[in-house]
């Protein structure tokens, strides 16, 4: 998995590509999560901010690498990452 870089906005298919993720995926983690605030580009292109990124980046990682369930993942962002991750 690619580190993301510090930039202001992401497009759903370059973030996707970076992560070595599924377009799909982003798009269903981008309703599911409320923690994450994608907006849409003057070509309704879906965009992600950095701090999204971020964030979808440790859905990632928690989700495929540790193998918690989108609930488990979902409690910990919106507890500011203050849960206990095995």
């Amino acid at each position: 998995m690619k580190t993301i870089d510090k930039k202001s906005y992401y497009s759903v298919n370059e973030l996707a590509e970076r992560l070595n993720e599924n377009v799909w995926t982003l798009r269903l983690w981008a309703n599911r999560f409320d923690v994450l605030k994608p907006c849409f580009d003057k070509n309704d292109n879906l965009m992600f901010s950095s701090d999204d990124a971020e964030k979808i980046e440790t859905i990632c990682r928690l989700s495929k690498k540790k193998g918690m369930t989108i609930n488990r993942v979902r409690k910990y962002l919106d507890e500011g990452g203050k849960t206990a991750v095995a």
